[in-house]
């Protein structure tokens, strides 16, 4: 799945490594092994902008269908930890994941996401969510949302604006495969 501007997406049918790499901004290609974990779950760890360890680690579910068309949607954990950091900017809480009086969304709500991507080691790759990516803001009803997942959070690469997606099999290894990069187009 190619995304750009003038085009905003493209399927490209049985792409090649290298014919994908064309299209990535040079560094930013990342390969997870996909059959390796039960259910597409990763490794990984969550972490807000302005802590210095990860909130969550454990497992990081990918999706490949719209959940509530959300690009990430938090685990239970993660959403107390956002609930009380809009409540310190002001917010009133509406429910587990609404609020009113949302007049704006903290840049301490960025969250990055740590996924283990190295096929047969380790290598940590980072993928940055801004607050208003993951979180429903309405700047005239001052109201604001998010999307509960459940214990594990949910990440749908198809719906990341700027990021290239390929799914694939590996021939000679014999796995599947998620590929992601910051588009060049």
């Amino acid at each position: 799945m190619l995304k750009n501007t003038s085009h905003p997406l493209q399927l490209v049918v049985r792409s090649t490594d290298e014919n994908f790499a064309t299209f990535c901004v040079d560094g930013s290609l990342t390969r997870m092994r996909l059959d390796v974990f039960p259910d597409n779950r990763i490794r990984g760890a969550v972490q807000f902008a302005s802590d210095r360890i990860p909130t969550t680690t454990g497992a990081v579910l990918i999706v490949d269908e719209a959940v509530s068309g959300s690009m990430l949607s938090l685990s239970y954990s993660l959403a107390e930890n956002v609930r009380d950091r809009l409540t310190v900017a002001g917010a009133i809480a509406n429910g587990p994941s609404s609020f009113t009086n949302c007049t704006h969304l903290p840049d301490e709500l960025t969250l990055t996401l740590f996924v283990n991507t190295r096929i047969g080691g380790s290598q940590l790759s980072q993928i940055r969510f801004f607050p208003d990516d993951y979180i429903t803001h309405d700047s005239v009803a001052n109201t604001c949302s998010f999307h509960i997942a459940g214990t594990t959070p949910m990440f749908n690469p198809l719906l990341v604006p700027g990021m290239n997606v390929r799914l694939g099999n590996s021939a000679d290894e014999g796995y599947r495969f998620l590929e992601i990069c910051d588009t060049s187009l």
